[in-house]
């Protein structure tokens, strides 16, 4: 429980956020070069967001491929030379676990870092301190990589199959369908033989599907794609199935196709690369929630959350009837815009991945401008996250906290006289919870060493109506 000196305590769990200003670029749009910005992982941690697929060039730093932002600058990733994974090509799969980064693809180049640490095309992963492979002497053959996901801690790799892998203990080319777990030693398959993983199968035909997106939700692997056998047998549910760690089962009838999954606080999604549905999970089967008009070309694939609120990016110009372009909101009940959307390139403007970090909604994709106010953005951008409880009434200056950031105690001091005693206190996490609510006297102390390493709000209001606003980092 956090402890509060000299005060009561009443905790109230209220989702109360907004949008502050308008969208804005993202380290310079005119640094920012070329429509292949794919993919955005977010490090919560460490605060920092790795970007996949970019060419950044600002005329003293060039970088390509994988890159970080500290939400100041650009950086290569585990480059001690500065030079970067250049000749990587397309990276599918990108995900941060734990601690760790991720990445799948056709033909990424870690030896121009470390020549010493070859890799082809195998999946790799960044240990903080140089680019490693799983497996060093021998390479995954898969087309396209899309993402990893630790479910029952072990890493699996899915996305474009078959997937083949040289074991080096048996001498024989391992095959599994789309999907494939790694022990520690090897990559083991998701059910047996042929039957493992999620594959499509039409006769004649050698087409093998893909899996787009898996996500873990209540003990089970849910895994979306294009496909329509799972563990050997064609469910009615079409593009998604769920493997509970022994066997793979249906979800529901109702059919579904190219789809992307996100677990969003305990609810799970849907969204399509084609037909411009999205959909809730029910434990029963996946119901439409949201409707995109569904001409050629339009998606909804594209997934976050914030909060209790779900954040779908793709391609469209509505959803429900609601104007949003190519990206919008679901609060549960309705649908709303995000400051007009991100637009651009003749109306063929599209939202390829969402990040939430440290206050920020970031959007990437093949867009140029943002926002009611025509925002100059190039793939890249980003909107400012409020907890929607600012007003034109603050009072920043007169509010001081200490030490910022803290481990411990929060020291708060109003350095003006003649601040009223009763007055009440407000912390919001980043997301807009209000975590806290309290009566206080003019200074005290906070005990927060139970808070987790994140950004707060402080928002303190007296009798009439001032507003004192602080933001605080706990840090261990």
């Amino acid at each position: 429980m956090l402890k509060i000196l000299r005060f009561s305590l009443i905790y109230i769990i209220t989702p109360f956020f907004g949008w502050a200003q308008h969208w804005s670029d993202v380290g310079g749009a005119s640094l920012m070069i070329g429509f292949n910005c794919d993919l955005l992982i977010a490090d919560t941690t460490n605060h920092a967001l790795y970007i996949s697929g970019p060419y950044y060039d600002n005329g003293t730093i060039h970088l390509e491929d994988v890159v970080l932002w500290d939400g100041v600058s650009f950086y290569p990733v585990g480059c001690q030379d500065g030079r970067d994974l250049t000749g990587c090509g397309y990276i599918g799969g990108f995900s941060f676990i734990d601690t760790t980064l991720y990445i799948g693809a056709q033909s990424s180049h870690a030896a121009n870092c470390y020549p010493n640490n070859p890799i082809a095309t195998s999946p790799i992963y960044f240990n903080g301190v140089q680019w490693k492979a799983f497996d060093s002497i021998n390479d995954i053959s898969v087309p396209d990589f899309y993402g990893f996901v630790k479910y029952q801690n072990q890493i699996l790799v899915y996305g474009d199959g078959p997937i083949d892998m040289p074991n080096p203990f048996t001498g024989i080319s391992d095959t599994f369908n789309n999907i494939a777990a790694w022990d520690g030693t090897w990559w083991q398959p998701l059910g047996q033989g042929n039957n493992s993983g999620a594959r499509y199968y039409a006769p004649g035909s050698p087409f093998t599907g893909f899996i787009y997106s898996a996500v873990e939700f209540n003990g089970e692997l849910f895994v979306g794609g294009l496909f329509n056998y799972a563990g050997g047998v064609a469910w009615p549910s079409g593009g998604v199935a769920r493997w509970n760690g022994t066997a793979w089962s249906g979800c529901g009838n109702n059919t579904l196709d190219q789809v992307y999954l996100c677990n969003c606080n305990n609810s799970l999604y849907a969204g399509l690369f084609t037909g411009g549905g999205v959909y809730k999970w029910d434990g029963m089967q996946f119901n439409l929630i949201g409707q995109a008009p569904a001409v050629p070309g339009n998606t909804t694939h594209v997934l976050t959350c914030l909060g209790n609120n779900l954040i779908v990016g793709g391609r469209f110009n509505s959803i429900d009837n609601v104007p949003a372009l190519n990206i919008a909101m679901y609060d549960g009940q309705q649908w709303s815009a995000i400051d007009s959307g991100l637009y651009g390139l003749s109306g063929q403007a599209f939202v390829s991945d969402l990040e939430v970090l440290d206050g920020w909604l970031y959007a990437t994709g093949g867009f140029t401008e943002a926002g009611a106010n025509h925002a100059t953005v190039n793939t890249i951008a980003r909107i400012g996250i409020t907890t929607g409880i600012d007003n034109n009434n603050t009072n920043d200056l007169q509010l001081e906290i200490n030490p910022n950031p803290t481990s411990a105690l929060l020291n708060i001091i109003f350095k003006q006289k003649g601040v009223p005693t009763a007055l009440h206190l407000y912390i919001y996490n980043m997301i807009g919870i209000k975590i806290m609510e309290s009566t206080l006297e003019n200074n005290l102390s906070l005990d927060i060493s139970n808070l987790k390493n994140d950004i707060y709000f402080l928002k303190v209001r007296d009798k009439k109506g001032n507003l004192y606003s602080k933001r605080f980092v706990v840090m261990r």
